[in-house]
């Protein structure tokens, strides 16, 4: 007949399993903070117990449900310990045997959740209490396939990095290509000959007249039905008093780059321009901040009301034919 200890130790293994079943051991917690190796139990220690003190560590870890954990203080290990002291009591052999499957439930959890350190663990408890247990090999087995499983998902994980950065390097080589090729094209529009120095070149008053629309009047009349007083007074108030000319970009200067810019500006009636803006430009945006730097510091007569007007800018290095 068993023992009464034995009925307790039995009755206590399913509340024992819940427990460890829902949370890592403690012992596992310490080694995957410290990564440290677990050591292997404390047999110097514990056999230095009697066998009443040994008993009575038994009875105190499983009212604490310390199946298996911490190490050295468990009841499993406790177990082993009097087995070495009673080789012939069949209450400790026969509680050791009832606990194994429990201990190797525990290995098998520490196996899932990738913990080798509780594992070596385990399984050098469950080779002391039974050596020839077939579970030993499953369990060893199921562990190379659990690393060799971690191994390959490493591997496809590196791989598609190594991938994904290859696409994003190819990408980024497609949009340099691309914007090389764009300031190539706006080089290539104009065929206007080199030649030395340049500047913009002086605006011509006729060309400059017969490119510009009659400027808008207060009344909205055009400037046909205007008497030829106030024509010839419009004439005049489009006349500037300032116009500093453009400056040529050196970009486009060092590249023998000729171009053309027409500017719409509209004079207030303080004589100064108040907004401009290119509506045409020979290659576009080589000389359009050239010309507008310039209208806008443009000064003209007062002005009874808002006046627009168009100016247009020829750019050529000198000696271009």
């Amino acid at each position: 007949m068993k023992t009464l200890a034995h009925v307790t130790f039995t009755a206590g293994l399913a509340l024992v399993l819940v427990s460890c079943s829902r949370e890592p051991t403690a012992n596992a917690d310490t080694s995957a903070t410290t990564g440290t190796t677990t050591p292997a139990p404390a047999d110097a220690g514990l056999s230095a117990l009697s066998v009443d003190e040994l008993r009575a560590s038994l009875s105190k870890a499983q009212a604490q449900t310390r199946l298996y954990a911490p190490a050295g203080d468990n009841a499993f290990e406790y177990l082993l310990a009097l087995r070495d002291k009673l080789p012939g009591d069949v209450g400790v052999t026969s509680q050791l045997i009832d606990a194994t499957p429990m201990l190797i439930a525990a290995t098998e959890q520490s196996l899932h959740v990738a913990d080798g350190l509780e594992y070596q663990r385990l399984m050098a408890l469950l080779r002391r209490a039974d050596s020839a247990n077939p579970a030993i090999a499953r369990l060893m087995s199921e562990r190379e396939q659990a690393v060799a499983l971690a191994a390959r998902q490493q591997a496809a994980a590196q791989a598609e990095r190594a991938r994904e950065l290859t696409r994003q390097q190819a990408a980024k080589a497609i949009a340099r290509e691309r914007v090389q090729a764009q300031a190539q094209a706006a080089a290539q529009t104009s065929t206007a000959p080199v030649s030395g120095s340049g500047s913009a070149s002086p605006r011509d008053p006729a060309t400059s007249s017969a490119s510009t629309p009659a400027p808008a009047t207060p009344t909205g009349e055009s400037r046909a039905d205007q008497p030829p007083a106030a024509a010839a007074t419009s004439r005049a108030s489009q006349q500037e008093l300032s116009a500093p000319e453009p400056k040529y970009p050196r970009a486009a200067l060092a590249g023998g780059i000729s171009g053309e810019v027409t500017v719409e500006l509209t004079v207030g009636r303080d004589g100064h321009v108040i907004s401009a803006r290119v509506v045409q430009a020979t290659p576009r945006g080589v000389f359009d901040r050239a010309a507008l730097d310039a209208v806008k510091q443009w000064k003209y007569p007062a002005q009874p009301a808002p006046l627009t007007l168009r100016r247009t800018f020829a750019f050529a290095p000198a000696g271009a034919q």
